[in-house]
């Protein structure tokens, strides 16, 4: 008898993972069992992923303060693979004259590479506030349609640099992951 072995490689993975949840989706399912959990699944999964790019856009934010005193509007977007790339309208070090005039433009620039499909998660990251009451917003979304938007509040110590303080966060219309097809513009 002839032993045959077959070897699983990444894309046969994923053809395989995708074809068994295409089994189980086009399976009858009772009241809120399997279905439920699917959706438990999901949201943590985007909450986990959403907290992580969060973690990486407020030490980047920090890094930026410390280093150059002030930081202009950037985006993030988290990849696949893990990885978190970032999206600058200017250098870091750099100022944008108008600040909230960018911020349209990064999230037009995240949604283009949301509709190619290339990542999984995007942060828009701003200053708002006063000087006295100052916080760092973060607009997290998740290719699911999860979307958060997150208000840490900072304080500038002359010794620790930026400081984190309290966050809250709240539900938030996505602007990123949206399945119409309409182009946010830029404000005049």
């Amino acid at each position: 008898m002839r032993k045959t072995f077959f070897i699983m490689t990444p894309l046969l993975a994923k053809v395989f993972f995708l074809m068994v949840s295409l089994v189980c989706i086009s399976m009858p399912v009772s009241a809120g069992s399997a279905s439920d959990k699917n959706a438990e699944i999901v949201k943590k999964e985007a909450e986990q992923n959403t907290q992580f790019l969060l973690a990486h856009v407020l030490r980047k934010a920090k890094s930026l303060q410390d280093v150059y005193g002030d930081f202009s509007p950037y985006g993030a977007a988290l990849f696949e693979d893990g990885k978190v790339r970032y999206i600058w309208l200017a250098k870091p070090g750099e100022m944008i004259a108008d600040p909230q005039k960018a911020i349209p433009v990064i999230r037009q620039t995240l949604r283009t590479q949301a509709d190619a499909g290339r990542v999984l998660s995007t942060a828009v990251v701003y200053k708002y506030g006063r000087a006295d009451d100052l916080q760092i917003n973060a607009e997290l979304e998740y290719i699911s349609g999860y979307a958060v938007v997150v208000g840490t509040k900072v304080s500038i110590d002359n010794e620790q640099g930026l400081v984190l303080g309290e966050a809250s966060m709240k539900p938030y219309d996505a602007r990123v992951f949206v399945n119409d097809k309409k182009e946010e513009k830029p404000e005049e």
